[in-house]
């Protein structure tokens, strides 16, 4: 656990050549960087409330955020430009 704790504070800048000091790109690196430690703090938080207060509940938040974010993630996906597709269109197909 450690280990994979120790990788991780580094997997950035093993992975990311990081750009000059004072760049918008190293600011983003960070705030990204710290929202998901606060989610992974702050998550954890408010799911035991919730399910202390009413346990179906949070399972409905769940899947309702699921669902929102497959949804949203679909929506964006005509919004990428042809040549960037990673899945390419069958021919014929519409889209």
């Amino acid at each position: 656990m450690l280990r994979t704790e120790a990788v991780k504070a580094v997997g950035g800048s093993r992975t990311v050549r990081l750009p000059p000091a004072g760049s918008t790109r190293t600011w983003y690196m960070g705030l990204n960087n710290m929202s998901g430690k606060v989610g992974f703090s702050v998550g954890p938080a408010l799911g035991g409330v919730v399910l202390a207060l009413e346990p179906l509940v949070l399972r409905l938040l769940c899947v309702l955020a699921c669902l929102a974010a497959g949804l949203y993630a679909v929506s964006l996906e005509g919004t990428i430009p042809d040549d960037l597709r990673r899945t390419p269109i069958p021919k014929g197909a519409t889209g």
